[in-house]
């Protein structure tokens, strides 16, 4: 029997450049997640004749699917090469959680609807499993809801890997704040709304998973990702032209990255010099992952 499913399993990927994922992803629809996290940690432990532990960026199944099988080879090389001190470790599965979520519709605002929100539900669900993470969701959720949904998550003392967070409903921006000097700015806070139209704050949600509220993921790598409005103005963008061709139209602020040493209110490293050449020394190949 277990020569049969060896050779069950060694010919999958024979049948095409996506057959071994339309069968994890028919385990995962059948309920049985554990065996596609194990058949995809056996994918890529096979794939390492070393037995090293194998990047997420090369956690794609099958390797050559895609024609991406150079790529991921140039950087697993290259990924070998680094300090193991300065990367993460992201070979136990599951990698990490993702947690998902969406508020597609609102207590009786209907014209609020977010439609087709669902896709991209779908979208990421595919993509966290592919990368060996285990996928928690929330729907619908009032705000008190929500607070335990994430309050739930961070005290849990359960290890954890990583985590990846996807907010996703309307936002509101907080209110104009006077500065010193009479000019009123925006705060980078974003009130985000859940079904029963209240709203919590981002600067609540992120502090969820700071050292003091989540010590099962410190030292740990988090993700926060929030898709919601931020005010009122749509950006119009704006368009460069060359010789009064125009070329394109790109948002007011396109393919910016801001870097703070500190939070607010906190001051620098001491070794600021240190840290942000050991950044720039890394953020191509960063980008390049």
């Amino acid at each position: 029997m277990l020569d049969k499913l060896k050779c069950l399993y060694e010919m999958i990927p024979k049948r095409g450049p996506e057959a071994f994922k339309r069968l994890t992803d028919a385990l995962h629809e059948s309920g049985n997640r554990d065996l596609a996290l194990r058949l995809k940690s056996n994918s890529c432990n096979s794939s390492n004749n070393n037995g090293e532990d194998v990047d997420a960026v090369v956690y794609r199944d099958p390797q050559n699917a895609n024609g991406e099988y150079e790529f991921q080879k140039s950087q697993q090389s290259s990924y070998n090469q680094l300090d193991p001190n300065e990367v993460y470790p992201m070979s136990a599965y599951p990698r990490g959680y993702m947690l998902i979520v969406n508020i597609k519709n609102f207590d009786y605002r209907p014209h609020k609807t977010r439609i087709g929100s669902e896709k991209d539900v779908s979208k990421l669900i595919i993509v966290g499993r592919t990368f060996g993470f285990e996928i928690v969701e929330a729907h619908e959720v009032s705000e008190k809801e929500f607070r335990t949904f994430i309050l739930e998550f961070c005290e849990d003392k359960k290890p954890k890997n990583s985590a990846i967070v996807f907010i996703m409903s309307h936002g509101k921006q907080p209110k104009i704040k006077p500065s010193s000097n009479g000019i009123e700015y925006y705060s980078a806070e974003v009130e985000i709304l859940m079904r029963d139209n209240v709203t919590v704050s981002s600067e609540w949600i992120v502090d969820q998973f700071s050292t003091i509220n989540c010590p099962a993921l410190a030292g740990k790598p988090k993700i926060i990702m929030f898709t919601a409005c931020r005010g009122e103005t749509p950006d119009k963008g704006f368009s460069i032209e060359t010789d009064g061709e125009t070329l394109s139209t790109y948002p007011q602020l396109s393919d910016l990255l801001t870097v703070f040493p500190c939070l607010p209110g906190n001051s620098e490293l001491e070794e600021k010099i240190h840290v942000f050449s050991w950044i720039y020394g890394r953020k191509l190949q960063f980008l390049w992952i």
